[in-house]
């Protein structure tokens, strides 16, 4: 089963399941379907009322279940919905270098605490070794609709990103990145489950 995260506008549930650029729609009642090439990106519901705040939604099994009542009147397979917030995770910055070509980036190597450590390339001017922080792990979707991915920044591989207060929806404004206390436990949630 496709898995989905959702954003609430205006009476309209933005149903994305794939990270590409729409390059043409088709519309069936209600609904618009979202395409790149032939590939099936997601839809566009609308008409719909939801007592929740606009924005990305958190997993919520009344939302799946509208999304996939929906689908089925245009028999579209089902979905399910994504716990988005679980792609937070509390990091422990284990290294924490320069980036060899940039002196505003820096190339952290993160320990989730299971042994493994997770390369994360960071624009923050506050970032030492040392700290806890939250990370965005590839296949989260910040509050804006950012997408964070696997990637290069400058030819180094970066797993994901390293958040500030405003990234996670914490603030209106930050400056530099969100560390947290020294009790934050390495690899937890850094959002409560649902």
């Amino acid at each position: 089963m496709n898995k989905f995260h959702a954003f609430y506008l205006d009476n309209v549930l933005l149903v994305r399941m794939v990270n590409k650029q729409t390059d043409h729609t088709k519309k069936e009642g209600d609904i618009t379907l979202l395409y790149n090439g032939e590939t099936l990106i997601g839809y566009n519901i609308f008409n719909v009322e939801l007592d929740l705040p606009k924005g990305l939604l958190d997993y919520n099994k009344d939302v799946e279940r509208l999304v996939n009542e929906r689908l089925a009147k245009i028999n579209q397979e089902p979905l399910e919905m994504e716990d988005v917030q679980s792609y937070f995770r509390v990091g422990f910055v284990k290294e924490c270098e320069k980036h060899p070509d940039s002196n505003k980036l820096s190339v952290t190597q993160i320990d989730f605490g299971n042994g493994d450590l997770s390369q994360v390339v960071c624009g923050a001017s506050n970032i030492t070794q040392g700290q806890k922080v939250v990370v965005a792990q590839p296949g989260a979707v910040l509050n804006d609709g950012t997408w964070i991915g696997k990637g290069k920044l400058l030819k180094v591989d970066s797993n994901g990103m390293v958040c500030s207060a405003k990234e996670l929806g914490l603030s209106k404004e930050s400056q530099g990145i969100l560390v947290l206390e020294e009790d934050a436990v390495v690899g937890s949630r850094f959002f409560n489950e649902n």
